[in-house]
């Protein structure tokens, strides 16, 4: 089952810091397995077609590896070739400590942008789901 919507709440601890749940749900509201906690720091986009029906867009900007993983997962993308290449690059960059790099990968579906930007201390990473217009 494909995630087809996404459900964020919104927590606040004693010390008065919020933070934010985001869970991936298929179209028989079962919640599944993968959840990101996003903190106050955290930047996710989702960004739809003009008619509203589709996802056109996801961007995340934080410290949290995981919400890359889980989103390729929502979106069915964890399978596939290219993305599974970018991942050994991106692992092995991480390895190596580089920690300034931007992997790109397409899929027949998806442009997908991974970045890695040290300089910005409170939102490293970055990646960018764009979906593809039919132009190869």
């Amino acid at each position: 089952m494909i995630p087809t919507e996404l459900h964020i709440t919104s927590k606040t601890d004693s010390s008065h810091s919020t933070s934010f749940l985001v869970e991936l749900q298929t179209n028989e509201n079962e919640i599944t397995d993968d959840s990101v906690q996003l903190t106050q720091s955290d930047r996710f986009y989702v960004l739809l077609n003009t008619p509203k029906t589709k996802i056109s867009r996801i961007v995340y900007e934080g410290q949290n590896f995981f919400t890359f993983t889980v989103t390729l997962k929502a979106l069915n993308l964890q399978q596939e070739p290219e993305i599974h290449n970018m991942f050994l690059e991106i692992d092995k960059r991480r390895a190596m400590n580089l920690l300034n790099f931007e992997i790109k990968a397409h899929t027949k579906e998806w442009k997908v942008t991974f970045k890695s930007d040290s300089s910005h201390s409170n939102l490293p990473i970055t990646f960018t789901f764009e979906k593809r217009t039919g132009k190869l």
